[in-house]
């Protein structure tokens, strides 16, 4: 048979599974696809290309990891497999949808991305081993079920961190009392002040030296001059400080749009004498 004649995977009209798998909160979407077809005895990527062109095939890692985003033909053939409502299908795997919704049922596979944030092990073992998304909140650095640090690259233990820990706490509260936008907004721009604008002066560099022995001390093991410790390590090491500031900045009737209005806001020229940064 020519291949112009060749009956497609995808061209195949879909049945119904016998068993369909439901995804589970915040499950990624590879993970998904790969619990359904081995669910149904069915190889994985077999199974992508019933749902439609894989695109750049086998070269495409299939990995519980991985992304896999479906165009609206390919999304509608999932439909009819799996015999729910599209629009839940999208709202348990929001990710799954493609930009480029036209066209012949085609299939992309994209390798997990760098994140800010990673997703909690002790969550993926209660959800069963699944995958999961991290969160979207860059203000979630924790899960605050299982004590777990989600910074990507920052491996440290809550419980040997009290300091930070204290600070997850006040964070916390920071952002029930008022809101995430507002603390959010102040967080970025403490953060950035702390980190970039201000290089060099007295009071960055005793912070510099805090932060520096809160990294030793958490890795005692590290030689005492490797700066790998303090580039890689640098959030969670000014959490205290930052998060002091912007207590500070949310109960202040200031408005804060610049680092010289955060200096002018906390009197920060005054560092040493008035502003203890890292107080509880």
């Amino acid at each position: 048979m020519s291949g112009d004649r060749r009956v497609r995977p995808h061209n195949v009209v879909p049945q119904l599974l016998p068993f369909r798998v439901r995804p589970r909160h915040r499950e990624r979407t590879g993970s998904f696809l790969i619990r359904l077809a081995e669910a149904n005895r069915c190889p994985p990527w077999s199974f992508l290309w019933l749902l439609g062109t894989v695109r750049g095939g086998q070269r495409a890692e299939l990995i519980p990891q991985a992304r896999v985003t479906l165009n609206g033909a390919a999304l509608t053939r999932l439909v009819a497999y799996l015999g729910r409502p599209v629009d839940q299908i999208i709202r348990a795997l929001p990710t799954l949808p493609a930009t480029d919704q036209t066209g012949e049922p085609a299939v992309r596979i994209q390798r997990p991305g760098r994140n800010f944030l990673r997703s909690c092990p002790g969550c993926e073992l209660r959800a069963g081993g699944l995958s999961l998304l991290p969160g979207s909140n860059p203000l979630d650095l924790t899960c605050r079920r299982h004590h777990e640090w989600l910074v990507a690259g920052e491996d440290i233990a809550l419980d040997q961190a009290s300091e930070v820990q204290a600070a997850v706490n006040r964070l916390h509260r920071l952002r029930r009392r008022h809101g995430d936008r507002i603390v959010s907004g102040d967080y970025r721009g403490i953060h950035h002040y702390l980190t970039d604008d201000w290089r060099g002066t007295r009071w960055h560099r005793l912070l510099a030296q805090r932060w520096l022995f809160r990294q030793r001390m958490m890795f005692t093991a590290a030689h005492p001059n490797d700066e790998f410790v303090r580039t890689h390590t640098h959030h969670w090491s000014m959490l205290p400080e930052v998060t002091a500031l912007v207590w500070s900045l949310a109960n202040s009737s200031c408005a804060v749009s610049s680092a010289e209005g955060i200096s002018r806001a906390l009197r920060l020229e005054e560092y040493g004498s008035t502003i203890r940064l890292g107080s509880a």
